[in-house]
C-alpha cells in the first residue's frame, strides 16, 4: 500500500519516515498552515531522501500555477498535490498530480470522475477552517463501491488504530495522515509512526493471508 506521511518541518522526522519505509512525505505550502515551509527548507529536507526512491509531494492550495511550477523545481518535488480542476489542468505533464477532493457526500466523489493518466485521487475530509492536518475523518462508507478506490490516496482522520479498518475494509491504494502521527504540528511522534506503519503492515499481511 503506499503511504504518504505528510506536514514535515524536521530533519529527524523525515529521516525517521524514511527509515521506515513510506512511499512519499509530503510538504506543505500553504500558508495558512502550521506546518507550512518554505520551497528551499522543503528541499533541505528532501535531499535526505535521495536515492530512496521515496517520493516528495508538494501540497498546494491557492497557489497559481506558475508558482508551483518554480516551487517544485526549487523543492525538487515528484508529485504536486493539488485541490483545483484548474491546476489540475494548467500542470498535467510537468509534475505526476494527486487531485484532493474534501469529501462530504458519495454525489461530491462521484463528481470527481475518473484519474487521468498516471493522476491520483487523494479523497480527504471537508473542513471549513483547514485542508487537510485537522485529524476529522469522513464517512468512509461512503467510499463502499467507489471505481476508482484502487487509484485513490485516503486521509482525513486516519492513526495507528483506524487505519487496520482502512486496510482491510475500504482496502485504497494509499493512505495519508499528517496530525494522526505528532505530538503538535509538524513535529511528528517516532512512536506514533512506527506503531502506524506496524499495524498497517500487519494488516495487510492479515488479508495476504485471509
Amino acid at each position: 500500500m503506499f503511504v504518504k506521511f505528510c506536514g514535515f518541518t524536521r530533519e529527524r522526522d523525515v529521516e525517521a519516515a524514511a527509515d521506515l519505509g513510506v512511499s512519499a512525505v509530503g510538504f506543505i505550502f500553504h500558508p495558512a498552515s502550521k506546518r507550512c515551509v518554505t520551497p528551499e527548507r522543503a528541499a533541505l529536507l528532501g535531499k535526505l531522501l535521495d536515492g530512496s526512491g521515496i517520493e516528495r509531494v508538494g501540497v498546494f492550495v491557492d497557489h497559481g500555477a506558475d508558482d508551483i511550477r518554480r516551487t517544485a523545481d526549487v523543492a525538487g518535488l515528484d508529485r504536486l498535490q493539488v485541490y483545483s480542476a484548474e491546476r489540475r489542468a494548467e500542470l498535467r505533464g510537468f509534475r505526476k498530480i494527486v487531485w484532493a477532493g474534501r469529501i462530504r457526500t458519495r454525489d461530491e466523489l462521484d463528481a470527481m470522475g475518473a484519474p487521468v493518466d498516471d493522476e491520483l485521487f487523494l479523497l480527504d475530509a471537508y473542513s471549513e477552517n483547514a485542508f487537510g492536518g485537522t485529524g476529522v475523518a469522513f464517512n468512509w462508507e461512503i467510499l463502499s463501491g467507489f471505481p476508482h478506490i484502487g487509484r485513490s490516496i485516503v486521509a482525513g482522520g486516519i492513526n495507528e488504530n483506524n487505519v487496520v479498518y482502512l486496510a482491510r475494509n475500504v482496502r485504497p491504494f494509499g493512505v495519508d495522515v499528517s496530525s494522526g502521527i505528532e505530538e503538535a504540528p509538524g513535529v511528528k511522534s517516532m512512536e506514533k509512526m512506527r506503531t502506524f506503519m506496524k499495524n498497517l503492515q500487519e494488516a495487510l499481511r492479515h488479508e495476504g493471508n485471509a
